[in-house]
């Protein structure tokens, strides 16, 4: 076989390659928006139980509105991860406002900003409990949301470079953080030990993510197979109410 020959054939063979590689890629992007979608549909109960995350644990309902209506529940879901990661889809966003907390409290009470659009927004406030939830998937299964994953997810989120943002500075809104969902509290107790007030946050804003379905499929142990990244910017901690802390 000449030359000319050997090089026809690897051409021949790299365009074998990528358009097989293309056939399973946009063959997985399928599997996996059907997949969101059902588990969109599907998401089943809340459970209450033994947190396990600090000294002290709740039972009962994750999400109970208090004022101002209770359309967090579900404010994102449905919509294009991909595109609000890119900034492409602006609101709703929310602004949230610890007024009470503690390492020791179970369930804290929480008001959130919610933003429409650059110049509409309503307050809710709702209290949020630390309980493991359990979901189920569109064929019934069981699993217990992998709260640690969405933890690892929201606190490496970035407000993305064509997305204005106040940088370090957390206000009301409309206009995020740079970093929205991170915020590291000093620890006050021995070396190399956690600030179990900065667990219990952590606990109590991967809830907030679920029940306003900021989170995708990936973030239950059930389902843990189908993850896929997800940064978004349009929920932040806007600022903890001084006298709010409980013991």
């Amino acid at each position: 076989m000449n030359r000319h020959a050997l090089r026809r054939l690897g051409a021949a063979s790299a365009l074998l390659c990528l358009s097989a590689c293309a056939d399973v890629s946009n063959g997985l992007n399928a599997a996996v928006d059907k997949a969101n979608a059902a588990f969109n549909q599907a998401l089943g109960s809340l459970s209450g139980g033994s947190a396990g995350s600090a000294n002290a644990s709740a039972s009962g309902p994750v999400y109970t509105p208090i004022s101002g209506g209770n359309s967090l529940s579900g404010l994102f879901t449905g919509q294009n991860q991909q595109r609000a990661n890119y900034g492409q889809i602006p609101y709703p966003r929310v602004a949230l406002d610890y007024l009470t907390y503690g390492a020791n409290l179970p369930c804290w009470k929480i008001r959130a900003t919610i933003w429409s659009n650059a110049r509409h927004s309503h307050d809710e406030t709702f209290q949020i409990c630390d309980v493991p939830i359990v979901v189920k998937d569109a064929i019934g299964q069981a699993g217990t949301l992998n709260t640690q994953g969405i933890i690892d997810k929201i606190d490496g989120t970035r407000a993305p470079l064509n997305v204005a943002n106040t940088g370090e500075q957390r206000t009301r809104g409309p206009l995020p953080p740079l970093r929205p969902l991170s915020v590291q509290l000093v620890s006050t107790g021995p070396m190399f030990q956690g600030n179990p007030l900065q667990t219990r946050l952590d606990a109590i804003n991967a809830r907030i993510a679920y029940v306003s379905g900021y989170v995708p499929l990936g973030d239950s142990t059930l389902m843990s197979v189908v993850s896929s990244a997800f940064y978004d910017y349009r929920i932040w901690i806007w600022k903890f109410e001084q006298g709010g802390m409980q013991s």
